[in-house]
């Protein structure tokens, strides 16, 4: 049903029932610049759901933004609810065109975004290529290959086999097990509660750069109160793309209010040594769903990035960290 063009992008035929589609969305908008923006905007989630059906990735395209003429009178959106994985974003993209632009509003609450090119008879559309991040424009020649499009999507919606148990961090707490490892009162070793690779923050910053001035207030108030009822630990995060590699530390903090509410911080800090953030990093905080709760983009001035929220017991969530090409996610239970 699609064609394969090249090995790198992937065709797709566009139906009598594809415009009729697309006409019926158009004949909703009050003026001609929006209307044709609607059509090809139709078209192009047209293309990107057919192409999923035909790799038997469930789409739910009656809980997209694009399916609803409210959104569509007021946004550019284009986006395809990708079952138990998030909202992705088909752009069209012109034939003579060779960058890819984003609108301002469809910059959030996105797993990714697809350049969808039509020819002048928009008879086909061709996939040219993805990218994760929301960057305003982007050179066709820089999207990542569609060939590794299935294998992204199977990245986001991997279950949480390996997710950190924060539940046991919250355990530490109240048995004093914070260290790496500790012994019973008949000399048992008791194994740790924290994974592998989370430390104390110590370990990834020197004193000067743990000063009031680099922490937040809300990590003042935590940190001057009875260090016997948080927990803060942090894991240093790669990220390789193809220009280099950035290296930055994640850090989690635990401050249980009863038993049923556990208030959490999530907050992302540049390496030792270094002041500011990677220009670009995203962040992202998505719930079980794998939807974007909250998110936020690192200018090249940004020191950390910061999230607050509470949550309840068996709730689960993750950390995404995007930065160009290259994707990292933290999974956490509590």
């Amino acid at each position: 049903m699609y064609q394969l063009n090249e090995p790198l992008t992937f065709i797709v035929p566009l139906s009598f029932e594809a415009h009729g589609l697309a006409d019926r969305f158009r004949r909703q908008q009050s003026s001609t610049q929006k209307a044709k923006q609607v059509y090809l905007n139709t078209l192009a989630v047209y293309a990107v759901d057919l192409y999923l059906r035909c790799l038997g990735i469930e789409t739910e395209v009656d809980k997209s933004d694009s399916r609803n003429p409210l959104n569509l009178k007021f946004m550019d959106v284009a986006d395809l609810y990708l079952k138990s994985i998030g909202k992705l974003e088909c752009r069209p993209v012109l034939p003579e065109a060779t960058i890819l632009q984003i609108p301002v509003e469809v910059k959030e609450d996105r797993i990714g975004y697809v350049a969808v090119q039509f020819d002048r008879s928009l008879k086909q559309a061709t996939l040219l290529g993805f990218t994760p991040t929301p960057v305003a424009e982007l050179p066709l020649s820089q999207l990542r290959e569609m060939a590794d499009f299935p294998e992204y999507l199977h990245q986001l919606r991997q279950p949480s086999r390996s997710a950190v148990n924060l539940r046991r961090w919250l355990e530490s707490i109240k048995t004093g097990w914070q260290n790496l490892e500790a012994y019973s009162s008949q000399g048992e070793l008791i194994p740790n509660f924290i994974e592998a690779g989370w430390h104390e923050i110590e370990a990834f910053f020197g004193p000067e750069e743990l000063t009031p001035a680099f922490r937040s207030p809300d990590e003042l108030m935590t940190a001057s109160s009875d260090r016997s009822t948080f927990i803060e630990r942090g894991k240093l995060i790669r990220l390789a793309t193809q220009v280099t590699t950035q290296t930055i530390v994640l850090i989690v903090t635990l401050n249980p209010r009863s038993e049923d509410d556990t208030n959490i911080i999530v907050e992302v800090r540049p390496q030792s040594g270094q002041l500011y953030l990677p220009e670009m990093l995203q962040v992202k905080i998505l719930d079980e769903n794998r939807t974007a709760a909250m998110q936020a983009t690192a200018s090249s001035t940004n020191q950390n990035i910061q999230f607050d929220f509470n949550a309840a017991p068996t709730e689960r969530f993750s950390v995404q960290m995007v930065l160009g090409e290259t994707s990292v996610i933290e999974d956490f239970q509590i």
